[in-house]
C-alpha cells in the first residue's frame, strides 16, 4: 500500500538540505566513549553489549535510517489488511488511492522531522535483536549551533552525552527493549483497520448530483437518469418521439444505448436497463 520510494522522495523534497557545512577532522569516538563510561559510573549500569559508534549524517542519512525502522510497523499493518480480504478492483483501487495519500503524509512528517532532530538513538521498534545506530544530524547541529551563538563543538558533544546515555541504558537493561517491542506488537494487534479511498477520490452517485443540484436549484424536482432514458424523453416531447406512444430510441456514443417507450412512458426495468440494446447479443 505505502511507496516507499515515494515517501523518500517527498521526505527529501520537504526537507530541504542545503546546508553542506561538517565538523571537518572531527573524531567523536573518544567523546562517546568518554561519555559511555561517565554516564555507567554515575548511574552504575553496565552495559552488557557495546555502545553504537556515533555517525555523522545529513538529512537524507537520517531520512533512509528511520524510513528502514517504520517500514516493518506499516508493512505489519499492511498484512492485516491483505488477511482481511480487501480485494477485487475496487479493493484494489482503494488500497492504492488511501496508500499514495498516506504515502504523501508520511513522507512530509518524515522531512518535516529531519529539519529538527539533533541526536538519535535509533532502535528498531519489532526486532529487539536488530542492531542499533546513534545518529547525529550534522546540518541541524551546525543550524542549532548559529542560532543559539552557541560553540558548534560544546554542542556536538553535548548531544553526543544525551543520545550515549540511551544507549548505555538499553544496553544495561535486557529486558527493556523486548518489553517495548511486545508493547507495540500489543498496540498494532489492537488497532481496528479500514481501507477507505479519500472523498476526493471516490466516485460520486446519483444522489450525489441530485444534491448538488438541489443546493443550486432549491425549487426544481431533481431526477437523476441515463443519456438514452433522457434523449428518448426528449424526442418523445420535441422530436421523432412526439405522439408517439410506442418507439425505441437509439443512442450512438461511448456505447450503444438505447431509450424504450410503452404506451407513452419510458420504460426503466427493474434494475435500471431496460431497453440497453447495446448489452443484446445479435447473431
Amino acid at each position: 500500500m505505502i511507496d516507499w520510494s515515494l515517501v523518500s522522495r517527498i521526505a527529501g523534497a520537504v526537507s530541504g538540505e542545503r546546508q553542506r557545512g561538517t565538523f571537518a577532522g572531527k573524531d567523536i569516538g573518544p567523546v562517546a566513549q568518554d561519555a559511555a563510561q561517565r554516564v555507567a559510573d554515575y548511574t552504575g549500569l553496565t552495559p552488557l553489549a557495546p555502545v553504537p559508534p556515533p555517525e555523522l549524517v545529513s538529512r537524507a542519512g537520517w531520512i533512509a535510517a528511520n524510513v528502514a525502522s517504520m517500514r516493518p510497523v506499516f508493512d505489519s499493518l499492511e498484512e492485516r489488511l491483505t488477511s482481511q480480504g480487501l480485494g477485487g478492483p475496487l479493493g484494489r483501487a482503494s488500497r492504492a488511492a488511501t496508500g499514495a495519500v498516506l504515502s504523501a503524509h508520511l513522507g512530509a512528517l518524515i522531512g518535516f522531522l529531519s529539519q529538527r532532530v539533533l541526536g538519535q538513538y535509533d532502535m528498531p521498534p519489532l526486532d529487539p535483536k536488530a542492531d542499533t545506530r546513534l545518529l547525529l544530524v550534522v546540518p541541524n547541529l551546525l543550524q542549532t549551533a548559529q542560532r543559539l551563538e552557541a560553540d558548534r563543538d560544546d554542542l556536538l558533544r553535548w548531544v553526543t552525552v544525551h543520545e550515549i546515555t540511551h544507549a548505555v541504558q538499553f544496553t544495561s537493561v535486557p529486558w527493556l527493549r523486548p518489553h517495548l517491542v511486545g508493547g507495540l506488537r500489543e498496540l498494532l494487534d489492537s488497532l481496528e483497520l479500514r481501507v477507505s479511498a479519500p472523498p476526493s477520490l471516490r466516485i460520486p452517485t446519483s444522489a450525489d448530483l441530485r444534491e448538488l443540484v438541489s443546493k443550486r436549484v432549491p425549487d426544481a424536482v431533481v431526477v437523476v437518469e441515463n443519456d438514452a432514458n433522457c434523449a428518448a424523453l426528449a424526442e418523445q416531447a420535441f422530436g421523432a418521439l412526439r405522439g408517439v406512444r410506442d418507439g425505441v430510441m437509439v443512442t450512438l456514443g461511448t456505447g450503444i444505448g438505447g431509450g424504450l417507450v410503452i404506451e407513452g412512458k419510458v420504460q426503466l426495468g427493474s434494475s435500471g436497463f431496460a431497453g440497453e440494446i447495446g448489452h443484446m447479443i445479435v447473431d
